[in-house]
């Protein structure tokens, strides 16, 4: 089987589509299938590398606007015999080049998966919504993480017919626990013996890691780990030094995977305190689970609230209240018994999410989309 996949960017590029989308795409390789992605280059001159097996093509990029690659090539996309196109959302660039080579080819087989709506740019919202729908009219299957994204689209409940729901794959086994490592054990000497809680992202707007500062503030014993680099990094560590944490905080920037291992294995607790539908899964509290590691997150809507189960891998909370975010860190810190069980149940629900169970359905929708199209 071929499949091409088509996003802004691939791995090792931060963010949790091109984190997923390799996960997907190096199983389908794994199996034997030809895989190849085509995206953006960060610069003016194109690119080609294989990344485990996985050829990937970059377009000349030249720019940035309202977060998408200014590519003018990428549109002429390649003549692939056989191949089954797999879009990922939101990527208007992506849409069109497939709505003007489906209007050459109308049986083209085609899978998009739809990760979120745009939500904060205004200017491209309803552009990308035109062409999204126009496209979603076209193709033949289009899939989600899990059913709330669904409900949670203004787009998608029209398409509802066409729908499959497959969690993204996580590398499980890459994100084990390892208590030994260098880095888990310089963060538990910093904290003393105080309970570390770490969240890992982008320093964008809606990770919500202001509202996760000003939990901080309400808190006592808790240390704070924030991996990740961004636009808000400054804005944020003055916030910071404002509110008069910064002995309970480290910044750790961005960091290669190994040493992501290193601070899971050194955290008592993950926190995703996102404050928008932006954050569509949150492919991250997943691979904290991997790592047995209880999980606060936010009840957006989104799939967020289905990966963390209440009560089971973690805590849900409201968004955008450093009370209530503030609590669940302190009910974790505050009960050993709770905490371990939560630990237990995170190591059980991160198996939901393993390429094992299911890279098998993703070539199952391939060979339907393409079936549906022969």
């Amino acid at each position: 089987m071929r499949v091409t996949h088509l996003n802004k960017r691939y791995w090792p590029h931060i963010g949790g589509i091109e984190r997923s989308l390799h996960n997907l795409a190096r199983a389908c390789a794994r199996q034997g299938d030809r895989v190849s992605a085509l995206v953006c280059a960060d610069g003016p001159r194109p690119e080609r590398r294989v990344v485990e097996d996985v050829e990937v093509i970059a377009a000349p990029t030249f720019g940035v606007v309202q977060s998408q690659p200014i590519s003018p090539s990428y549109i002429r996309l390649p003549d692939l015999a056989e191949t089954v196109w797999h879009l990922h959302e939101p990527f208007p660039l992506g849409t069109l080049a497939l709505l003007l080579r489906a209007a050459r080819r109308p049986d083209l087989p085609t899978v998009v998966t739809w990760h979120s709506d745009v939500v904060r740019q205004r200017a491209l919202k309803p552009i990308h919504a035109a062409l999204a729908r126009r496209l979603l009219r076209r193709v033949s299957r289009i899939h989600v993480a899990t059913e709330a994204n669904i409900g949670s689209s203004a787009i998608l409940p029209e398409f509802r017919d066409k729908i499959r729901a497959i969690p993204y794959i996580v590398d499980i086994a890459a994100m084990r626990r390892c208590p030994d490592h260098p880095l888990a054990r310089a963060l538990r000497d910093w904290a003393e013996g105080s309970t570390i809680a770490l969240a890992v992202g982008r320093l964008v707007y809606y990770k919500g890691i202001d509202v996760l500062l000003d939990a901080l503030a309400l808190t006592r014993d808790v240390r704070l780990v924030i991996v990740g680099d961004g636009p808000l990094a400054d804005a944020l560590r003055a916030r910071a030094a404002n509110l008069g944490i910064n002995k309970r905080l480290r910044w750790l920037g961005s960091i290669a995977d190994d040493d992501l291992v290193g601070a899971f294995s050194s955290a008592d607790l993950f926190v995703l305190a996102s404050v928008a539908r932006s954050e569509a899964f949150g492919l991250v509290q997943v691979e904290a689970m991997a790592a047995g590691v209880p999980v606060v997150s936010t009840r957006l809507g989104t799939s967020v609230d289905v990966v963390n189960v209440d009560g089971v891998s973690g805590l849900l909370v409201r968004p955008r209240d450093p009370s209530e975010l503030a609590a669940a860190i302190e009910k974790i810190a505050s009960d050993r018994d709770l905490r371990q069980r939560l630990s237990n149940g995170a190591l059980e629900r991160a198996q939901d999410f393993s390429e094992s169970r299911l890279v098998r359905r993703y070539r199952e929708l391939y060979e339907e989309t393409a079936d549906l199209r022969s």
